[in-house]
């Protein structure tokens, strides 16, 4: 039922040149104190001329939530994707601090062994390049030379020898068969 009211609702919209406004009412009793807060709020946003948008921006954001997605709520505040990512990142799981705790006890058994670094890196290449590129032995090769190509030329005549439209009359004919 819902869809062909939406249906019927954006025909008669695209049936109109111009343009198609809808006006919504709600009331706030202010003698709750929230809802007096919400008075004062929507007044100030009314003199700078940016209360339908809030409007328009809340119930997306309301309706978004209640979908169970954040979409709207990270393009309305970019910060929040940010905040929410570093309260993620801040709280680790057991395993997390359990690796940890033998990286840290590795490393201090490397110490306590002498080796000066963690890691590779105390290894030494065996031909006495300190980490740089090793030269191959390669064969050198010759560049190509295309000089050859300047001796050639192509001259362009008609052939006056067939009919061009008899051949072509000849050949849509054999298709025919």
């Amino acid at each position: 039922m819902q869809v062909a009211l939406v249906q019927i609702h954006w025909e008669r919209i695209t049936m109109r040149q111009k343009p198609y406004r809808v006006q919504h009412k709600f009331w706030l009793d202010i003698t709750k104190n929230q809802e007096d807060q919400l008075d004062h709020e929507i007044h100030e946003l009314k003199k700078t001329r940016r209360f339908a948008s809030t409007i328009r921006d809340a119930i997306r954001l309301i309706l978004d939530l209640r979908q169970g997605r954040l979409d709207v709520l990270v393009e309305l505040f970019p910060w929040v994707r940010v905040e929410f990512l570093d309260g993620i990142h801040q709280e680790k799981t057991a395993g997390e601090r359990a690796i940890e705790a033998h990286l840290k006890r590795l490393e201090e058994l490397m110490v306590e062994q002498g080796s000066s670094s963690i890691g590779i890196a105390s290894v030494k290449p065996q031909n006495g390049n300190e980490g740089g590129p090793i030269k191959m032995d390669v064969p050198q090769l010759d560049m190509p030379v295309f000089d050859d190509d300047d001796d050639f030329s192509l001259e362009i005549q008609r052939d006056t020898s067939t009919d061009a439209s008899r051949n072509f009359v000849n050949t849509m004919l054999s298709l025919q068969q």
